[in-house]
């Protein structure tokens, strides 16, 4: 599809038209918002991810509850997944955005090669 972007009334497109293009670009924007740090939020675990107790004090777990991202922290001393909030964007991940290193999906500040031979 070619669109031509004009002024001039006289060459504007049918309203079906514009009407189809605006949907396009509104669909285009949600698909923007319904990422996070990279990670799709339909493929993020729901609720139920929280059944299953941490593996150390302190762990976190981003989840979804409905339209929204929450982040918990395992509480090893109430043995139960305390809210921390909601999660409104990531760092970017790369060397410009944050400064850190992202490797395996986790950001740390110093990540090294070594050959083992």
């Amino acid at each position: 599809t070619v669109r031509i972007f004009t002024t001039d009334t006289n060459r504007f497109a049918e309203p079906d038209i514009l009407s189809v293009f605006e949907q396009q670009v509104q669909d285009m924007n949600a698909s923007e918002m319904n990422t996070i740090g990279g990670y799709k939020v339909s493929d993020l675990p729901g609720l139920e991810a929280l059944s299953e107790p941490g593996k150390s004090d302190g762990q976190t777990k981003i989840v979804r509850e409905n339209a929204t991202v929450v982040c918990y922290q395992w509480s090893a001393a109430e043995m139960q997944w305390l809210k921390v909030g909601d999660v409104l964007g990531a760092s970017g991940g790369t060397d410009e955005s944050s400064g850190k290193t992202l490797y395996e999906g986790k950001e740390y500040d110093f990540v090294f090669s070594i050959d083992v031979a």
